[in-house]
């Protein structure tokens, strides 16, 4: 299971975890970028997407583009796999800073379970999830410690 930073589209042989999760770059030096839904009343962000405010219950909901980074909040580390994961899996909530209350639960990629600690600065990216037992691999978000600039 590979990282695949900031790859543009899926290769033959993959499926995404779930549609509307993630904006894929559109060229080769942009970020990929999570997908919110923000309420066009209390300006509550929800993460996977709502058609109705969890906050206020209104439905004027809009899409968002998260940025492309965030801080471990708390993280494990999975030992025991299932069919397709690969262990150590590294697990994390990532508090992200558009909302005081959003995070995010992710896998943590490109980082050894020595390196790994709350606070971390990370960056979203695309990324091999786990291998279906057909071999199709499933791709979505995940996070890598921060590298460079939000673009």
């Amino acid at each position: 299971m590979t990282d695949r930073g900031n790859k543009m589209q899926l290769d033959e042989g993959e499926i995404l975890l779930r549609e509307g999760l993630i904006k894929f770059p559109s060229t080769p030096g942009e970020k990929p970028h999570i997908i919110a839904r923000k309420c066009k009343k209390c300006s509550d962000i929800a993460f996977p997407g709502k058609e109705r405010c969890g906050k206020c219950d209104s439905t004027e909901m809009e899409e968002v583009l998260l940025s492309n980074k965030g801080k471990i909040y708390s993280y494990t580390i999975v030992m025991q796999t299932i069919p397709g994961y690969e262990v150590p899996n590294i697990v994390a909530v990532v508090k992200m800073p558009e909302d005081d209350t959003l995070m995010i639960m992710t896998q943590i990629k490109d980082c050894s379970i020595q390196e790994v600690r709350c606070g971390m600065e990370v960056e979203t990216i695309i990324a091999d999830l786990f291998t279906k037992t057909n071999g199709q691999r499933v791709v979505g978000y995940a996070f890598r410690p921060s590298r460079g600039s939000d673009k």
